[in-house]
């Protein structure tokens, strides 16, 4: 066994939690995620910073929110990721380790076409297989030159993905080595092969209870397609976790399936994501290193996607810089200590009038627009599919208060500028909410 594990970053898009079989979801075929998820940790309230591709996948890699790390739209100035904020590639090529990314990366402004990424705006990865934009699912994978131009390559862009990834294990046999795979799918367009479109019956799905009536048809049809291509890169992620086990790299590789954020498919009459519904905001997060986790644990632990960058650098014994926001959760993902987060701090819609907050407590969620007044209030306890909006509710006055104290505070401690502009005009400076360690 190398000195340091290997880390290999699965990323889908767009996929929510609720769409795995290890989740709860008893209509969609993933069997190799849940066995993988038998062999090690599912963390069951696991919340993207800001569900939207950009933004979400600059917090992956910095472990900051949009609101620090600048990216706070996926086309608002057409923004790319600083070059000073500090990556999770970097620090582990600083320590030693190959590090590359495959798929899409849309990190690098919204540009025509899937678009050529810079070797000097890779930050940090070394092999490259990226494009920066785009969701060509069964078109193939675009290599793009320097000029922009395009040479489409196969027919399947998750398969050859895929390929590449096992090119990389065998380029990088020695270790250690870092590889995020970032796949498109079940991300729009809602397409997939044909043989696994015809998986699923749409009159037989059963929809959420929060989808109109109205849309049920239409609904039906296009989880079809999204239920086929999750099972689709399930076959993909199982031929991935054979040819570690091929190679003899099992054992010595920290493997992580998640997504950037979820997919509201009809939930409150609505598709897509930017929106602080639990389809939306609530994404996927398994963990396995077999000699050092446990396999078949179950974390109610609220974690948050800013905290990855620190506990995959935690698990490796590499130094976390102090411009990282998340929280290191290392020791609980081996065991070490028990679940302990019980709320996150969410964002959205960033630069425009729309803009909210939220926070997402173990049994509530709250939201505030830019005025910060309550817009949203349900007990997800008892109301999982946030069907009674509870905002303004005087029977649940004092809850509504007690989680914006706790909204407050998060904003403070993650010096949300506009939060703490806005607030401090509401409030007296003795009223003003302390720092302190809200999460």
């Amino acid at each position: 066994m190398p000195d340091k594990p290997n880390v290999l970053l699965v990323m889908a898009d767009q996929w929510r939690a609720e769409a795995l079989g290890c989740m709860g979801d008893e209509q969609v075929r993933t069997p190799n995620i849940d066995r993988f998820a038998n062999d090690g940790l599912v963390f069951e309230r696991a919340y993207t910073p800001n569900p939207v591709c950009s933004p979400a996948r600059g917090s992956l890699f910095t472990g900051q929110y949009p609101h620090e790390h600048g990216v706070i739209s996926n086309t608002y100035h057409k923004l790319f990721l600083p070059d000073d904020r500090t990556t999770i590639a970097e620090c582990f090529r600083d320590a030693g380790y190959e590090t590359g990314y495959i798929g899409k990366w849309h990190l690098d402004g919204t540009i025509d076409g899937p678009g050529y990424v810079p070797p000097d705006r890779r930050h940090g990865f070394e092999y490259w297989r990226g494009f920066n934009r785009g969701h060509p699912h069964l078109r193939g994978f675009p290599n793009v030159a320097p000029d922009g131009s395009v040479e489409w390559e196969g027919d399947r862009e998750p398969d050859i993905e895929t390929d590449y990834a096992l090119e990389f294990l065998d380029e990088t046999e020695g270790g250690p080595s870092f590889l995020t795979l970032s796949w498109g799918p079940p991300h729009t367009p809602y397409e997939a092969p044909a043989e696994y479109g015809e998986l699923y019956d749409p009159d037989e799905l059963t929809l959420r209870p929060n989808v109109p009536d109205e849309m049920a048809d239409e609904v039906r049809e296009n989880l079809v397609e999204y239920y086929g291509m999750c099972t689709w890169l399930d076959d993909e992620f199982g031929r991935l976790l054979e040819g570690l086990e091929e190679r003899g790299l099992a054992d010595d590789t920290v493997v992580v399936f998640t997504a950037d954020h979820g997919d509201m498919m009809g939930g409150q009459g609505r598709y897509a994501k930017g929106v602080p519904f639990e389809e939306s905001i609530h994404v996927p997060l398994l963990v396995r290193y077999p000699p050092e986790i446990e396999g078949g644990r179950r974390s109610t632990s609220v974690v948050n996607l800013i905290d990855l960058m620190p506990t995959l650098l935690g698990l490796c014994d590499v130094a976390v810089p102090g411009s990282v926001q998340g929280t290191d959760r290392s020791a609980h993902v081996r065991g070490e200590e028990p679940a302990s987060s019980t709320a996150t701090y969410l964002e959205g819609n960033l630069p425009y009038d729309d803009t909210w907050r939220a926070i997402r407590t173990d049994e509530c969620m709250l939201a505030i627009d830019r005025t910060l007044t309550t817009t949203h209030l349900y007990d997800m306890e008892s109301d999982p599919y946030q069907l009674e909006n509870l905002a303004g509710d005087n029977d649940v006055a004092d809850l509504e208060d007690e989680l914006r104290w706790r909204l407050f505070e998060l904003a403070y401690a993650y010096d949300d500028r506009f939060i703490k502009a806005r607030h401090g005009r509401q409030h007296e400076p003795e009223e003003r909410i302390p720092l302190s360690d809200g999460r």
